[in-house]
């Protein structure tokens, strides 16, 4: 997977981001050590302990890019235990989610836009593909297809006779 890296101290002030000792700012402590307050021997700013860092602001984006790296390289070598996961969960929660969907469509119109240029997008680039599954859908639905057209040709009518 990689080699395991030591974690650093945390001794980085959040004030001045440099390493340094940190000296207690109050004697007698009787809290939570963690929340002790200690006071930064470069720039002197008082914070709770647990506000001490790992890593200096020069050496996150590093850190970042090693972590992003092995989160890659983890859900590379889980695909297919990951596919079969996203499937269950889905096939579970399908009614939660598409309500979720149908909120969404009704109440974002630059979510709804994005969506429709993506799927037209997607039928261009995939012609072939998408006549194919609309024979597959239109002979399996074929009478649900017509009345469908039926109705909306009955609508178109009653709107030209000034009946609907």
């Amino acid at each position: 997977m990689g080699e395991r890296r030591e974690c650093p101290p945390k001794d980085v002030c959040p004030e001045c981001g440099t390493r340094g000792w940190q000296v207690y700012a109050s004697e007698g402590w009787k809290g939570n050590n963690f929340l002790r307050p200690v006071r930064c021997c470069r720039c002197g700013h008082v914070h709770a302990m647990c506000d001490l860092k790992r890593l200096t602001p020069e050496e996150r984006p590093a850190a970042r890019e090693r972590k992003l790296a092995k989160m890659a390289e983890w859900r590379e070598a889980h695909r297919e235990h990951n596919r079969e996961y996203m499937r269950e969960y889905n096939r579970l929660n399908r009614d939660e989610i598409n309500r979720k969907l149908r909120a969404k469509w009704r109440s974002d119109p630059e979510w709804r836009e994005r969506r429709l240029k993506k799927a037209a997008e997607y039928q261009a680039a995939h012609r072939e593909q998408h006549l194919e599954t609309s024979k597959r859908y239109y002979r399996a639905h074929r009478q649900e297809c017509y009345l469908r057209t039926a109705r909306c040709k009955l609508k178109a009518l009653r709107r030209e006779s000034g009946n609907g």
